[in-house]
């Protein structure tokens, strides 16, 4: 009997998107599912939207908690075996689930399926061509995990016991890498990825403002907690390689040259706790950025990349 699967969207405010979120959920192509929304204490229109979905969703309303809470209670509201999150303002295509389930083969004995998505960037109030977000298939979750290329909230299907026994969602508003959080629990729990190679989930960019874009310090310093968690982990377990070393290195120096875009001297700080660590290596190092930066360091690296652009 082919399992039920819960698609659950949280949201706040959404009364731009959530019709088409909930839309897509409804159009998968996957029989099995129920689709639940937890409004998180809208003040827009969102609940009128919402009711105009009739009994085809569930809608479980609460005050206003943030994004994790209305995922959690989304968790325990869920009948399905697995659980899709959707976020408001992302949809998905028809094939998502059924496409996931397709390319596993062996859902029963895997515990959370992931796939790249497709990053739909909005300009001057229209949505550019979606580019795929590539997941390295050849890389072993660890390095996937490293170079943040496991996908955002809606690539992943989960095992909905997989999630209860992690914990749930992190209800920290500091912790502002969500997905990654949950991620790295579930790999430390020992739980079974499978990876689906096609994208069929479709993450919309169409404001600077939101959470995890309007200050990047707050969510480099969050995913950099995470990697040296993973490392201290794997470490522990005589697990980490010089590969993971190479690896974690690169994606150090890629934060720092991000916080360099926003302060030099914070970003200079950043750089030389890590420096033992930092690797000259990956888009974020061109030859001509490496000359540099072995001749002159960090800093001039940055001045000259500046006034280069």
């Amino acid at each position: 009997m082919p399992p039920l699967v819960t698609i659950g969207i949280p949201c706040y405010n959404a009364a731009r998107w959530i019709a088409g979120a909930v839309q897509s959920a409804l159009d998968q192509t996957w029989q099995d599912l129920e689709v639940i929304v937890a409004d998180d204490g809208s003040t827009d229109a969102t609940l009128e939207i919402l009711s105009g979905f009739g009994d085809r969703i569930r809608v479980e309303r609460a005050a206003h908690g943030g994004a994790n809470r209305a995922r959690n209670l989304l968790l325990k509201a869920a009948r399905g075996e697995w659980m899709q999150y959707l976020d408001a303002d992302d949809y998905l295509r028809p094939e998502k689930i059924a496409g996931q389930f397709a390319e596993t083969g062996a859902a029963a004995s895997v515990d959370i399926i992931y796939s790249p998505i497709f990053i739909e960037t909005w300009k001057d109030e229209k949505p550019l061509a979606p580019q795929i977000e590539p997941i390295d298939s050849r890389a072993d979750i660890y390095t996937q995990f490293l170079r943040w290329q496991l996908p955002q909230t809606s690539g992943g299907l989960w095992r909905k016991s997989a999630m209860e026994a992690i914990g749930g969602w992190d209800e920290d508003p500091t912790q502002l890498c969500d997905e990654h959080d949950c991620y790295l629990r579930a790999l430390k729990a020992g739980y079974r990825f499978y990876f689906a190679p096609t994208p069929n989930a479709v993450y919309r960019i169409w404001s600077e403002d939101t959470r995890c874009r309007a200050n990047q310090r707050p969510v480099i310093f969050s995913r950099t907690a995470l990697c040296e968690s993973l490392r201290e982990w794997l470490q522990g377990r005589g697990e980490w390689t010089p590969a993971h070393q190479q690896v974690i290195g690169q994606s150090f120096l890629e934060m720092a040259r991000k916080l360099a875009s926003e302060d030099i001297e914070f970003a200079a700080h950043y750089h030389s706790t890590r420096k033992r660590d930092i690797r000259l290596a990956g888009p974020s190092a061109p030859k001509s950025y490496q000359f540099v930066y072995r001749a002159l360091g960090f800093r001039a690296a940055e001045f000259v990349a500046r006034a280069l652009r």
